[in-house]
């Protein structure tokens, strides 16, 4: 009787081990066609939520290449805030959460907002990925996995059309002769919905060339820091309206 029962136990064992392998099989093979068919769009919208909610200081670099130039910007992010520096021509900027940028004036150290020193372009330059894609979640839609071998991050593709950028104004300060869209690239942990980078790339929908690419990119920053806004400008915001 007991060698019965340990031929059986042996057996139970023998059939239950591939049977729970073929369950993690199916289980990994049904995540990977629904986020394939339709997740690409829900991961985008969870993880965009997940980022705009998210009250820590992330480490942000933003750099733009266009046909005659190169921008860099390394800093921080928190709150629709961001601070840092632009290497290439010294300069130290902040963008408040109301969306005016200050710029530290070279000649004397004193901050002032950016137009007085005749950089409002920046004002383009410093837009924050997430409102744009927030304004452009009706997309989301027709967004599309892009393969990515051996990466451990998932891309997705969304198509902004034309018409779509000029209802949000954006990239106004480039050429709008010929038809072009903005492909948008995202890069993202779908384990945590953490958002890695974004590129953004403006397509010249005749030459099927790039006019310009800007790419942001974050990651969680080891400092743990309450505020970054530069104490000259939190005296300067209690004694002017921004």
């Amino acid at each position: 009787m007991f060698l019965l029962e340990k031929k059986i136990a042996l057996e139970w064992k023998k059939g239950i081990v591939p049977l729970l392998l073929l369950l993690v099989a199916i289980s990994g093979y049904l995540n990977f066609m629904l986020f394939n068919n339709t997740g690409p769009g829900r991961i985008l919208g969870a993880a965009l939520q997940k980022m705009e909610q998210t009250e820590g200081l992330f480490t942000l670099e933003i750099q733009e290449k266009g046909q005659t130039y190169n921008l860099n910007f390394k800093g921080h992010y928190k709150n629709r805030e961001i601070y840092g520096h632009i290497p290439a021509y010294e300069l130290e900027v902040y963008k408040h959460t109301s969306g005016v940028i200050f710029v530290k004036d070279l000649k004397d150290n004193l901050w002032k907002k950016a137009p007085a020193l005749k950089l409002q372009s920046l004002q383009e330059y410093f837009v924050s990925p997430f409102e744009l894609l927030a304004t452009w979640s009706h997309l989301f839609s027709s967004a599309q996995l892009i393969n990515n071998p051996g990466g451990r991050e998932k891309v997705i593709l969304l198509h902004v059309p034309a018409a779509e950028l000029a209802k949000t104004g954006f990239l106004q300060s480039h050429p709008q002769s010929c038809p072009s869209e903005l492909q948008c690239l995202v890069n993202l942990d779908t384990d945590n919905l953490f958002i890695n980078r974004i590129v953004l790339s403006l397509q010249n929908n005749k030459s099927r060339g790039s006019i310009f690419s800007r790419t942001f990119s974050f990651s969680r920053s080891p400092e743990d820091a309450d505020e970054i806004m530069p104490e000259e400008i939190e005296k300067l915001c209690k004694d002017a309206v921004l």
